[in-house]
């Protein structure tokens, strides 16, 4: 083939055996059909007009049978608008370098689809039925590589695709979302990061939980989440550029890890936004295999937990601006170390502040600022080290541990 085949309505390879070789060529349409193999060994262009975002799928790029391989050498697949895989096996995750593939959505219903584990799956407009990335059947296989939802136009696209690895959101603008939903088990997972750089990020079913098993970034103009969201929300850990907002789940969203530069939470500026949603914020370490410590940088939590998976862990917290920690609901404290990084952050907590292990304020530069506990203290265990500035609390209950 060559790029004279651009002139025909229809390319379909249908050999029912052996490996067919196709070059660097623009069609207007490819099938797979055949039980045999045809391998990419340049760019691949397919299709002609651009249907309109929201219209029924054209499917440029059809697989039904048989494998269609990218070969070994990067090459790049461009859809003008959409890519089936009813059958067979799509493999863009070749053995060497692997290149990227771009269509308007991208359906799965049967058979396989191998994305790339270097390049980025690109979609650029939802279907007919909301779909930018949507999974029915077959099997996907992420690898390392990454999904990405770009829009070119103002809209919603949904999206379902089972254990990407890496996914990145960056809509037309701020009030345009991608919507997930789950595939099945009713979670959504995401095993490796999670970036959203403009638009919504949110689902479409409370019950469904969402889990990052590694780091969250929210730059300027992304949103995670509604403001309404009550699902259980498990994340590696959490950056909130300024400009981007975390609307918390009402429920338990989860920390499990942090960052390479050292970080579970940061959120370091003003414009930096945290819905806390009475909520609860919960930080456990339990994925983190590298060093103890870990920094903790943000303010306004409603419930926040400090549940470290090793007594010698330690959470390191920064305030934002001078505002020191401020936490407007309950405060507890059982395993690990919580260190002030500056001694003389204040705290105001309104709630309740309960420790029943762990240590507080024992390592490190010695808390030093005025500390504020209006709900009261309940000390059931662990060790305590109180403030040398002021301390004001409604009440002090010690049942156990070392309060000094």
């Amino acid at each position: 083939p060559s790029t004279g085949l651009a002139d025909l309505y229809r390319v379909t390879m249908h050999h029912s055996s052996g490996i067919n070789i196709l070059p660097a060529c623009t069609l207007k349409r490819l099938e797979q059909t055949g039980n045999g193999t045809t391998e990419l060994t340049g760019a691949l262009i397919v299709g002609s007009s651009t249907r309109s975002a929201g219209a029924a799928a054209i499917d440029d790029l059809k697989v039904s049978a048989g494998k269609l391989d990218v070969g070994s050498s990067g090459d790049s697949i461009t859809c003008t608008n959409d890519i089936l895989i009813n059958g067979g096996h799509l493999d863009a995750d070749a053995s060497s370098s692997d290149g990227n593939i771009t269509a308007q959505s991208i359906t799965l219903s049967g058979g396989t689809f191998d994305a790339p584990s270097h390049g980025t799956v690109t979609t650029t407009a939802q279907n007919v039925g909301g779909w930018c990335f949507y999974q029915s059947g077959g099997t996907f296989n992420a690898n390392a590589g990454t999904l990405k939802v770009d829009f070119g136009a103002a809209g919603a696209g949904h999206f379902n695709f089972h254990q990407p690895h890496n996914l990145t959101i960056e809509m037309y603008n701020d009030t345009s979302s991608t919507v997930y939903r789950d595939y099945t088990g009713n979670t959504v997972t995401i095993t490796g990061d999670l970036t959203i750089v403009e638009g919504f990020f949110k689902g479409d079913n409370s019950t469904d939980t969402l889990t990052v098993e590694g780091n969250v970034s929210i730059q300027d103009g992304g949103t995670l989440n509604q403001l309404s969201d009550t699902r259980a929300v498990n994340l590696g850990s959490i950056t909130i550029s300024d400009g981007g907002t975390y609307n918390a789940t009402s429920g338990l969203t989860t920390i499990t890890s942090r960052t390479s530069g050292g970080y579970s939470w940061y959120a370091p500026n003003a414009g930096s936004i945290f819905n806390h949603n009475n909520g609860t914020v919960k930080v456990t370490l339990e994925d983190w295999g590298g060093a103890d410590e870990t920094y903790w940088h943000g303010t306004g939590w409603y419930n926040l937990e400090m549940a470290l998976n090793s007594a010698s862990r330690e959470l390191r917290f920064d305030d934002v601006s001078g505002g020191g920690l401020t936490v407007y609901n309950n405060f507890t404290l059982s395993e690990g170390r919580f260190r002030f990084n500056a001694g003389g952050d204040s705290v105001t907590v309104y709630g309740l502040t309960k420790m029943s292990g762990g240590q507080y304020g024992n390592t490190g530069t010695a808390p030093s600022g005025t500390h504020n506990y209006l709900g009261g203290i309940t000390m059931i265990g662990g060790a305590w080290q109180t403030t040398s500035g002021t301390l004001n609390t409604s009440g002090l209950i010690i049942r156990g541990g070392t309060f000094a």
